[in-house]
């Protein structure tokens, strides 16, 4: 994985899904400023709505519905890899968000993120 879409891919994420672009923006949002990893509701799921036109709820739903699809398909492991642990349930946004932007900074990734 050594890219971001690489990595979303690999969870599963694929660019047909409406969040493989929303979860892309609000990575990249997060890995230059890490600030906001402790305000994802207040200040990146409305930022990424501003830029893509919707609502902060509308991010948040398809963010979680395509970790949850890619949980159930093939990104369980990745998931678990990028958490660095084994899981018995779909991580939530805000922890895969976290974890990516960790990842991608630990292993020199840069953010990013072609629309």
């Amino acid at each position: 994985m050594r890219s971001l879409s690489g990595i979303l891919v690999a969870m599963g994420i694929t660019p047909n899904y409406v969040a493989y672009k929303y979860l892309g923006l609000a990575i990249v949002t997060a890995y230059h400023d890490m600030s906001l990893l402790t305000k994802i509701i207040k200040g990146i799921y409305p930022s990424v709505a501003e830029a893509c036109g919707v609502s902060a709820e509308s991010i948040e739903s398809s963010i979680r519905r395509s970790i949850c699809d890619g949980w159930n398909g093939e990104g369980r492991a990745t998931m678990e890899h990028l958490m660095n642990r084994t899981l018995l349930d779909p991580p939530s946004n805000g922890q895969i968000i976290s974890a990516i932007v960790l990842y991608m900074k630990e292993h020199m990734i840069p953010p990013y993120f072609p629309l």
